[in-house]
């Protein structure tokens, strides 16, 4: 694609990145990285010479909430140790509201990458479309994994690989699913007494 996407005279088009590196900024910056990567790539993405287009405007937006979300976060956790410094954890009648906005917050800028990232999809299907290739990118993978499933993709395609079966995304998942059930296991097993 990256032949395909030069002979269209794109300017600057996607480059690949490091998944691997993607999931750690992603944990480290408790999501902001994600608003980043949305961000930074618009014009990579626009010059793929397609109909359809992304703005900043979005993943500016939900970098916002996020940040305010995060710093909630911190602010509740510091009161909240600060109140109650032995467990349980007892919420005050003023902490639950602050606690409902913050997580709405965070999940407002949730729902803002989502739609970034169903917008990024039907760029790269565009972009795939014009390529002659059949291949689409997975919606349920865009909507559990965003930008980490929109940038395996761009790799593969970048690579000429995008007729190759799908398996990072379906490990990743078996993974994340493992581990879930284990922290509930675990959590079950520790307050069932």
């Amino acid at each position: 694609m990256e032949k395909e996407i030069n002979n269209n005279s794109a300017i600057n088009p996607p480059k690949k990145k490091n998944i691997a590196l993607s999931i750690i900024f992603t944990i480290i910056t408790l999501g902001i990285y994600n608003c980043f990567w949305h961000i930074l790539r618009v014009k990579e993405l626009n010059n793929l010479n397609t109909q359809k287009k992304v703005g900043k405007a979005g993943g500016i937006i939900a970098l916002l909430f996020l940040i305010v979300g995060i710093l909630g976060v911190f602010w509740l956790a510091e009161e909240i140790l600060r109140t109650t410094p032995i467990f349980p954890i007892k919420f005050t009648k003023t902490q639950l509201p602050v606690i409902l906005i913050v997580a709405s917050v965070i999940l407002l800028a949730k729902i803002i990458l989502i739609f970034q990232a169903f917008k990024v999809r039907s760029i790269i299907n565009e972009a795939l479309q014009n390529k002659n290739s059949n291949v689409k990118l997975s919606s349920i993978y865009t909507l559990l994994f965003n930008n980490l499933y929109l940038q395996y993709e761009i790799n593969r395609i970048i690579d000429d690989k995008e007729q190759n079966k799908r398996k990072g995304p379906m490990i990743f998942l078996i993974i994340l699913i493992l581990l879930v059930l284990s922290a509930s296991i675990i959590l079950f097993l520790k307050y069932a007494k």
